[in-house]
C-alpha cells in the first residue's frame, strides 16, 4: 500500500504551484483552493479507513501503516479549520442575516444529510445482521451512537454552529463573540470528556482558531508576508512547537489540542507559498461531506465477500469507487432536498 500512498501523492502535487523568492498567494485560503486542500486530507481519512479494515504487513507497508498512525486525528483538524474560518467569513459580510439563518438552515442541513446517511448505514445493517436496537437507532440519528460512521465529527461540527449562533446573535462586537465561541468550546470539550473517547473532542479548538484566524488574517499576513526571513521564522517556530507537542501526545487532551492548532498554522503557511489545486482535488473538497461519511459503506461491504488481508488492492481500488459512486448518487438528492428545504419548507414558516 505504500506504493497506492505514494501514486496519491503524485497526484496530489499534480498542478501544484510554488512561489518565488518574496512571493505570496493571495487566494491560498479562497474557497477553491481550500477544497483543494481539504480534498488531500479526505484522502488521506480514506486511507486511515481502509486501514482498520485490513491486516497490512511486511516491509512494503511499512511506510504507509507508519504515515497512517502518525497522522490520526490531525486528518480532520484542517476540516473543522476550514469550518470556522468560513462561517467567521459569512458573519463579517452578511451580518446578523446570517446568524439569525445558522440554526434554521445551516446546522439542520447538515443534520439532516447525516440522517440521510445514517438511514442508509441502518438499512444496511439490518440487511446483513438482521437487527438493530430502536434506541441504538434513535440514538445515531442525534450523532450519538454509530453505525459504523463518523458521527463524531456531526455532532461536534453541528454544536459548534449552534455554540457560534448563541455567541454572535445577541451581541455586537464580534471579538467578545469570538471569545464566547472559544470558552464553549472548551466546555463542550470537558462535557464530551465525561462520555466519550477523546477522538470525539480532541480537534475541537480548531474550528474557533478558524474564527479567530478570519478576524486576524490581514494583521497576519501583513505580518509574515513582509518577507521570507519573517515568514520563515513563523513557519520555523509553528513546526518546532508541533514537533515538541507531537512528542508528548497522550499526556493530555490539551496538548493534543495544542498540537492540532500548531498543525494546522503550519498547513497554512505552507499553502500561502505552495499551491495544490488540481480538478481531482477540487472534487473531493466539493463532495467533502459526502465522500466522509458515507466511505464506510463500500468497505463494510467489501469486508464481507472479499478477503481483504489477501487482495487489499482490489479492496481499496473497489471500495474508493462505490464511495465516489454513492456519493454523487447521495449528492445529487441532496441537492433537491436541500431546494425543498429552502423553498418550501421554511417558507411555510415565513408565512406563519
Amino acid at each position: 500500500m505504500t506504493v497506492v500512498l505514494i501514486i496519491s501523492a503524485l497526484l496530489c502535487f499534480a498542478g501544484c504551484k510554488i512561489k518565488t523568492e518574496g512571493e505570496y498567494f493571495d487566494d491560498y485560503i479562497s474557497l477553491d483552493k481550500t477544497n483543494a486542500i481539504k480534498g488531500i486530507f479526505l484522502i488521506c481519512v480514506f486511507f486511515r479507513h481502509f486501514a482498520q479494515y485490513v491486516e497490512l504487513s511486511g516491509p512494503y507497508n511499512t511506510f504507509f501503516t507508519a504515515f497512517n498512525l502518525g497522522l490520526k486525528q490531525l486528518l480532520v483538524t484542517l476540516f473543522l479549520f476550514y469550518s470556522g474560518f468560513g462561517i467567521m467569513e459569512s458573519i463579517s459580510k452578511k451580518g446578523k442575516d446570517y446568524v439569525k439563518s445558522i440554526p434554521v438552515k445551516r446546522a439542520p442541513k447538515v443534520l439532516l444529510h447525516f440522517d440521510m446517511a445514517v438511514i442508509l448505514y441502518i438499512i444496511f445493517r439490518i440487511v446483513t445482521r438482521g437487527k438493530i436496537s430502536i434506541q441504538k437507532a434513535l440514538l445515531s440519528l442525534v450523532c450519538w451512537e454509530s453505525v459504523d460512521n463518523s458521527n463524531w465529527y456531526i455532532l461536534a461540527i453541528v454544536s459548534l454552529y449552534l455554540l457560534t449562533y448563541f455567541s454572535f446573535r445577541f451581541l455586537k462586537n464580534k471579538y467578545v463573540s469570538a471569545v464566547i465561541v472559544t470558552v464553549l468550546s472548551v466546555f463542550y470539550i470537558m462535557l464530551l470528556m465525561r462520555f466519550k473517547p477523546d477522538y470525539w473532542y480532541n480537534t475541537v479548538l480548531c474550528y474557533p482558531l478558524g474564527i479567530w484566524y478570519s478576524l486576524f488574517r490581514k494583521n497576519f499576513e501583513k505580518a509574515v508576508m513582509k518577507n521570507d526571513i519573517i515568514y520563515f521564522l513563523f513557519l520555523t517556530t509553528f513546526l518546532s512547537l508541533f514537533l515538541l507537542l507531537y512528542n508528548k501526545l497522550g499526556v493530555s487532551t490539551w496538548i493534543y489540542e495544542a498540537c492540532c492548532l500548531m498543525f494546522v498554522m503550519c498547513v497554512v503557511l505552507v499553502t500561502m507559498k505552495i499551491q495544490f489545486d488540481n480538478e481531482l482535488l477540487r472534487f473531493f473538497g466539493k463532495h467533502l461531506f459526502s465522500l466522509y461519511i458515507l466511505q464506510r459503506l463500500p468497505m463494510i461491504f467489501f469486508k464481507k465477500i472479499l478477503n481483504c488481508n489477501s487482495h487489499p488492492y482490489i479492496f481499496f481500488v473497489m471500495s474508493f469507487i462505490c464511495t465516489v459512486l454513492i456519493a454523487l448518487i447521495f449528492d445529487f438528492f441532496m441537492k433537491k432536498f436541500d431546494n425543498f428545504y429552502d423553498n418550501k419548507f421554511l417558507a411555510l414558516f415565513k408565512k406563519k
